[in-house]
């Protein structure tokens, strides 16, 4: 990804990991529509590239949840709803652009598709996402 980056980001947008194979990309001055259309330039140059790693050719694609701050969010508002999004990526067949305009609205990139049955999947997806984990144990050494 870092590789590409000349190709999407600007000089003011900010690309990081966080956490496992999820990265966050911030895009100052950048509506709904162009996020948008960036993810989706980022999805088809990833899916229409191989990988070689140790000698394998490895296809590779990219889920990606994209959203946008709303008067009144915080940081922990906005990263929750684009990880939403993501989910539903995910959960949706993979790679895919979801956008989620609001708390309540979440739309299917490829499809158009919107409204109350997305989000109660993407809200199905997060719950079973987010179980705890059963509590192991000490082991006296």
């Amino acid at each position: 990804m870092v590789n590409w980056s000349p190709k999407f980001w600007r000089e003011d947008d900010l690309f990081a990991r966080v956490g496992g194979e999820e990265f966050a990309v911030l895009l100052p001055r950048t509506n709904l529509n162009q996020a948008r259309d960036i993810a989706e330039r980022i999805r088809e140059t990833i899916a229409t590239h191989w990988i070689t790693y140790r000698g394998f050719e490895l296809f590779v694609t990219v889920s990606v949840g994209v959203t946008s701050v709303y008067q009144g969010d915080d940081a922990e508002t906005v990263y929750a709803r684009a990880d939403d999004a993501l989910y539903e990526a995910k959960n949706s067949g993979r790679n895919k652009v979801v956008v989620q305009q609001s708390d309540t609205q979440l739309r299917d990139h490829a499809t158009g598709k919107t409204g109350e049955k997305v989000k109660e999947k993407t809200l199905k997806a997060q719950k079973a996402k987010r179980k705890p984990k059963p509590k192991k144990e000490a082991v006296p050494c």
